[in-house]
């Protein structure tokens, strides 16, 4: 099994959730500049865990230890 579990919780915009059961928006703990961070973007048919959003996004946190 997978080491980790990253639900498809969707995502925050504009007040409403979307995209749930079908993506996921993680942040990493690395922020970018003062107005973008790194997160975990995924669907079912792409993973891309360097996207780069608007620290204003409403994407999940989720604590996961490295060691």
């Amino acid at each position: 099994s997978a080491p980790y579990n990253f639900p498809y919780a969707g995502d925050v915009l504009t007040g409403s959730l979307y995209g749930v059961g079908s993506s996921g928006f993680y942040w990493s703990r690395t922020a970018g500049s003062s107005y973008n961070a790194y997160n975990l973007n995924f669907s079912s048919s792409n993973v891309d865990p360097a996207n780069f959003s608007s620290r204003y996004s409403g994407f999940s946190v989720r604590c996961v230890a490295t060691t």
